[in-house]
């Protein structure tokens, strides 16, 4: 029989792979407790965000030095100057992705501490229900004054005081964390923009010095000779940097203790059971 006349499998195993993990995740979040299940795929998404962001810092900073060496190969003295300027700039610009990083994983930092008392309140909810669920089937098939009834009545007090302390310090830890995870974000947001257009402004000083002015075939160019102005706007784009400080409106609160690493473990610090709940 010829092989060649057989079907393929249109099988890929790197497609494979990745249809599995996406499965995967998607598995996880269906076994999230209920209440958490939307922030637990906002704090997903945004490592995403997160990862794209750091890339593309990483590439400005890396198409600035791929301007400045371009610039140094056309042999003509204007490119060469502004060219290398620019790309420096430039490369500024990318490193202002670092600080925004480590701002939007602080602020999810505070994200995952609202998904994890989420899920220590979930279960409190749940408990709650199947004790007034139960109570509801006592009182259809026992005397009002079992032993069984008195005894989940006794249990739902119990649990509904457990409840109470649980929901105030749900609506508290959420306030406090969504606000100032916010805060930080939003905060990192207007420092990195008011940066970029710090430097974009300088940007056009130095392109500015570029006589681009049309040379007919065989006559010669003005000779370039605004290098010590071009070295001057780096020097005030560098001094207006080192001043630059934030409106006193937009501060975000002292960076948070909980990293990344120990965000996942606040339910410790959140311990419902220390809460003086009998």
């Amino acid at each position: 029989m010829d092989k060649s006349a057989l079907p393929r499998s249109n099988t890929d195993p790197q497609s494979s792979k990745t249809w599995n993990y996406t499965s995967f995740l998607k598995l996880l979040a269906h076994i999230q407790p209920e209440l958490s299940r939307k922030q637990y795929r906002i704090i997903k998404t945004d490592k995403g965000l997160i990862e794209a962001y750091k890339s593309a810092g990483e590439e400005r900073v890396e198409i600035g030095k791929q301007i400045c060496e371009w610039g140094k190969d056309t042999k003509d003295d204007a490119i060469v100057d502004i060219s290398s300027k620019v790309g420096l700039l430039l490369q500024e610009m990318g490193k202002l992705s670092e600080p925004y990083v480590t701002a939007l994983e602080d602020a999810r930092g505070h994200l995952k501490i609202i998904r994890n008392i989420e899920k220590i309140v979930q279960p409190i909810r749940n408990r709650k229900m199947r004790v007034m669920d139960e109570i509801q089937k006592v009182k259809t098939k026992k005397p009002l004054h079992s032993i069984k009834l008195a005894a989940l009545e006794q249990e739902l007090v119990r649990v509904e005081a457990e409840s109470l302390v649980a929901e105030a310090q749900l609506t508290n830890i959420t306030r406090q964390n969504f606000r100032e995870a916010f805060q930080i974000e939003l905060a990192a947001a207007i420092e990195r923009a008011e940066k970029e257009v710090i430097l974009a402004k300088h940007g056009f000083r130095l392109l500015e010095l570029l006589d681009a002015n049309t040379v007919a075939p065989g006559e010669r160019f003005v000779p370039y000779e605004h290098g010590v102005q071009a070295h001057q706007v780096l020097s005030d784009a560098e001094a207006n940097l080192k001043e630059y400080q934030p409106d006193d409106r937009y501060r975000a609160p002292g960076r948070s203790e909980i990293l990344e690493e120990n965000a996942d473990e606040v339910d410790q610090q959140v311990n419902i059971s220390g809460w003086g709940v009998a």
